[in-house]
């Protein structure tokens, strides 16, 4: 299987993030040097040099949700996805206005 060498991948340690200035293919950054902001109850923006992504932490009826998602819209629908999976009302991006 090919690896995708443009993805931020994390794990419980820290992120690894591509490596724009040669040499490994992949940066590793400890989550202690990572800024994380909080966008909404478990939604957190994840910024660490030029990378940028968005980590979920979510748990609706005992089915959780723990990754990192490239863009805030990908982030908010993954949420809401969750939501409605579990016969609830979206509240980001799938919500009826």
């Amino acid at each position: 299987m090919k690896e995708n060498k443009d993805v931020i991948t994390c794990n419980n340690r820290g992120l690894l993030v591509p490596n724009k200035t040669g040499g490994n293919t992949k940066k590793f950054i400890p989550w202690n040097l990572v800024q994380k902001t909080k966008v909404d109850k478990g939604i957190y923006k994840c910024s660490a040099d030029d990378a940028e992504c968005w980590h979920v932490r979510k748990e609706v009826n005992h089915e959780k949700l723990d990754r990192i998602y490239m863009t805030e819209r990908d982030a908010l629908k993954a949420v809401d996805m969750l939501l409605i999976k579990n016969g609830r009302e979206p509240q980001y991006i799938l919500k009826k206005k």
